[in-house]
């Protein structure tokens, strides 16, 4: 089975960057911005990059869904992971591959 997500981390202004672009337009304030994209640095040290990040809440975002690609080996860690995690509202796995399991869909949601 292949690694999917690892590696090397980017360096934290580059997912700082990456971040802010994602969410340029999305409405969430300065601030809680700021404490999201230090929950998500967590998962930048440990080599998880974000393939997709959206703002959520209408009429007034007040928080981020975030989505990775994770190999089955790699599931495990990431659960570690997951448990520690501050301000998370949501967490969603869903296999992805046909007819084996190949890779797996991770979504968090953090407000």
């Amino acid at each position: 089975m292949r690694k999917v997500s690892g590696g090397d981390p980017i360096p934290a202004q580059e997912l700082e960057k990456y971040l802010m672009a994602a969410l340029q337009y999305g409405g969430l304030d300065k601030q809680n911005l700021a404490e999201i994209v230090g929950v998500l640095s967590k998962y930048n040290e440990k080599g998880l990059v974000p393939v997709k990040v959206f703002p959520i809440g209408i009429p007034n975002p007040d928080g981020v869904s975030v989505q990775y690609l994770l190999g089955r080996e790699e599931l495990v860690a990431f659960l570690g992971s997951v448990l520690e995690t501050p301000r998370l509202q949501q967490f969603r796995v869903f296999p992805k591959g046909v007819p084996a399991i190949d890779v797996l869909l991770a979504e968090l949601e953090i407000r």
